[in-house]
């Protein structure tokens, strides 16, 4: 497999080289897709925090909370099992680019505030308590 990413008009032109050079004898798949940056740690870190915090709050475990909020927030997807069934499933958060996974982050922080449960974000005045409390917590 081969993976491209394309910068620049020269990278551009050593992908079609690429592209010619592929033996017609045989069958290819080319996939091409706009680059998007994946959520960041600083994201991925406060997220579970979030988690540990909602979980800590309601008395649930932090995978059945993740879970729970995928299912709620996430775009579905259709997979066909075994039996030949087709399921709707959560997509994973850690297919998320940044601006998905910050609009998630913004779904969950407003509707868990609706229940009486506030999070924090790292600007804000008791974050360093908020952080100290729930850090221990992330695997």
């Amino acid at each position: 497999m081969s993976t491209h990413k394309i910068k620049t008009p020269r990278e551009r032109l050593d992908l079609i080289r690429f592209i010619e050079k592929l033996n017609s004898d045989k069958v290819w798949i080319i996939e091409i897709k706009q680059y998007r940056k994946k959520r960041t740690p600083s994201q991925n870190r406060m997220y579970w925090m979030w988690i540990n915090c909602i979980a800590s709050e309601t008395g649930n475990r932090p995978d059945d909370i993740h879970d729970y909020l995928k299912n709620r927030f996430l775009p579905k997807r259709n997979i066909t099992l075994y039996n030949g069934e087709t399921k709707a499933v959560a997509m994973s958060t850690t297919d998320l680019n940044t601006k998905q996974f910050t609009d998630y982050l913004n779904a969950i922080d407003a509707d868990v505030s609706t229940e009486g449960i506030r999070l924090l974000y790292p600007d804000d005045m008791h974050w360093e308590s908020f952080e100290e409390k729930y850090k221990n917590y992330i695997g």
